[in-house]
């Protein structure tokens, strides 16, 4: 939970500014539109999912797709989206420990975009965390990084904003005897409100990583979420 562990406090200690961040970009554009009517077979969906009985019986229906291409080369930025023309954004962070077994962040950030004279202060990060080593539960907003590498995915993307969750995790590998280092991470959380076409959804969502490395040249993954 701290970079050095080693200087973990007596009791109580606080950073008023552990990270902070200033950026200012400009934007000349407008963002593609991915809104569009898309051939469905068999109620696929846009990225083709139906089972092989409903591909029989359903007739090729279009599908609506939504999307949007975001803010171009500022990927995994918890989902800020800049606007056309000046924007500017600044986030700090506070951090706050209890012994070595409790911390707790806040994270805020301020938009502006000159696109429609806005600016706003919402909570980017805000949580705490319990535990270390092998067992750490964490309750509050936070982001996660479950895909492979820095960027989340094999090319650029434009994440979500960070969602309220509970997560269950190993901050550090732990050795299990006869099969190797291990970390784990077990995340449940449910989504905002939200409709689409007149119909209210709020979706439970879930994830599981394991990750094995038996030896020092070999790991193995497995994801799963929903």
């Amino acid at each position: 939970m701290r970079k050095r562990p080693e200087k973990k406090p007596s009791f109580i200690d606080y950073n008023p500014v552990s990270a902070l961040r200033l950026r200012y970009v400009y934007l000349d554009g407008s963002p593609r539109s991915y809104e569009r009517q898309v051939h469905d077979p068999g109620d696929d969906g846009v990225f083709g999912s139906a089972p092989v009985c409903a591909r029989k019986t359903l007739i090729h229906w279009p599908a609506q797709q939504h999307g949007t291409e975001g803010t171009p080369l500022a990927e995994n930025n918890n989902g800020v989206a800049y606007r056309r023309d000046h924007n500017a954004e600044l986030r700090w962070a506070v951090e706050e420990y209890i012994s070595d077994k409790t911390a707790g962040l806040l994270e805020p950030v301020i938009e502006y975009s000159k696109s429609d004279s806005s600016a706003a202060l919402r909570l980017n990060c805000g949580y705490i965390k319990l535990g270390g080593d092998w067992l750490e539960l964490e309750a509050g907003k936070d982001e996660n990084w479950l895909g492979l590498g820095y960027r989340g995915a094999v090319t650029l993307s434009n994440n979500a904003k960070n969602f309220t969750q509970v997560k269950l995790s190993s901050p550090e590998p732990f050795l299990v005897k006869y099969i190797g280092t291990m970390k784990y991470t077990l995340i449940a959380s449910r989504f905002e409100k939200t409709v689409t076409n007149g119909e209210e959804r709020q979706p439970w969502f879930y994830a599981l990583k394991l990750s094995v490395k038996p030896t020092d040249n070999l790991e193995i993954g497995f994801n799963l979420c929903g």
